[in-house]
């Protein structure tokens, strides 16, 4: 009966060292929440991260090197403004023939809102 009880004890022992019962008065309570401040984010922020253009200040430079940026994605109604930052006259000409500029003098603009979605080269 004695040998029955000192198994049963240290099994007991075993078990509660096991799952960890020992004393927690000097351990740190960490059931801290970490607060996080919200930085308000625009529309056009968010459109911006994602690569896609507001529509309001969608502007293309026009230099001898090319356009920039190359490409543009825009919603429909968008409007997107080419400046001629070059030392001669440029074009933007529509492959399909939706809008063309003519020619656009060194520091003058063009402007086009796309009313319809497709690629406009």
């Amino acid at each position: 009966m004695r040998k029955q009880f000192l198994i049963l004890f240290v099994v007991v022992l075993a078990v509660f060292a096991a799952i960890g019962c020992t004393d927690t008065e000097d351990q740190p309570v960490t059931n801290e929440t970490d607060i996080i401040e919200e930085e308000e984010v625009t529309g056009d922020e968010i459109l911006e991260d994602i690569g896609i253009s507001d529509g309001n200040e969608n502007q293309i430079t026009i230099s001898e090197e090319g356009y920039d940026p190359s490409e543009m994605e825009i919603p429909v109604g968008g409007t997107v403004t080419w400046v001629n930052e070059g030392a001669t006259a440029q074009s933007v000409v529509a492959d399909d023939g939706t809008f063309d500029s003519g020619e656009i003098a060194e520091g003058e603009s063009f402007s086009y809102t796309f009313d319809d979605t497709g690629i406009h080269q």
